[in-house]
């Protein structure tokens, strides 16, 4: 137990101290996670430094803790965002024109291995690592890159992406940079990964199964104890405690009681 301690601590370490790039990096080995919050009028986007490698180990390590935890509070673009929309921190609609937020990376720019390519993204409510796998081929995993990442590697060129570490960035609709409708249905009509702010997200990772077939279906994994939370201020990647479902509680008391009425028999006897 103490040894996994240690090994969580130290990949904590790691995540804060590894320097990020000036841009959004999406590249064969070593892309980083970015925030986008939008509607249809623009789009906010943060590069939060961390890489898919990083937060796929410490989503996979199964440690509770905080894995990632960042304000957009202060940063470039995001009070010109909030400026013009008073309704972010009064429940949002999560319709097609409403604010919505997902973290999302996508890394194997440049491979030609359909296996080296994945995708960790939160997903919208309703959306589960079935509904992804059973409507998402690689071909359309594939092909969404040059728009659902091309929208952000060009909002990367905006804001202080191009001189700060962790930039940030805001993008009116019509602007290259801009990330809306067509990045929060990524890759299919069935692939939503967006949520209203304010409401957790799960985290999921996309991976083709086949190294050359693009007419299969993708595979996806659910963290299921990683919850990703945005509240309009900070965004958190927590590694939650599993709690266990009514029924194993249920199985444990039934357990106890038959291990209690044992040690009764043998007491009497």
């Amino acid at each position: 137990m103490k040894l996994k301690l240690i090994a969580a601590v130290a990949a904590l370490a790691a995540v804060a101290s590894t320097p990020a790039f000036a841009t959004i990096k999406a590249v064969s080995v070593g892309s980083e996670l970015f925030l986008v919050v939008g509607d249809n009028n623009g789009s906010y986007v943060l590069d939060t430094g961390v890489t898919f490698q990083q937060m796929l180990g410490l989503a996979s390590a199964g440690t509770p803790g905080t894995l990632l935890s960042q304000s957009v509070v202060g940063t470039a673009g995001w009070s010109e965002f909030v400026s013009t929309r008073p309704d972010l921190f009064n429940g949002a609609s999560n319709s097609i024109n409403g604010i919505r937020w997902s973290l999302f990376v996508y890394e194997g720019a440049g491979t030609f291995d359909l296996t080296d390519k994945h995708v960790l993204t939160t997903v919208g409510t309703g959306v589960s690592a079935a509904t992804i796998s059973n409507s998402l081929t690689a071909n359309s995993f594939d092909g969404s890159f040059s728009g659902s990442t091309g929208l952000i590697i060009a909002g990367g060129g905006t804001g202080t992406h191009p001189t700060q570490l962790n930039g940030s960035s805001y993008n009116a609709v019509g602007t290259a940079g801009y990330a809306g409708d067509r990045f929060f249905n990524w890759g299919s009509a069935f692939t939503k990964i967006g949520n209203k702010v304010g409401v957790d997200s799960a985290l999921v990772h996309v991976n083709p199964t086949d190294p050359e077939d693009y007419d299969i279906y993708v595979g996806a994994q659910a963290f299921e104890n990683v919850k990703v939370s945005f509240d309009g201020q900070t965004l958190a990647v927590t590694n939650v405690s599993a709690v266990p479902e009514p029924e194993t509680y249920a199985l444990m008391l039934a357990g106890l009681g038959a291990v209690a009425f044992m040690a009764r028999r043998r007491r009497a006897v």
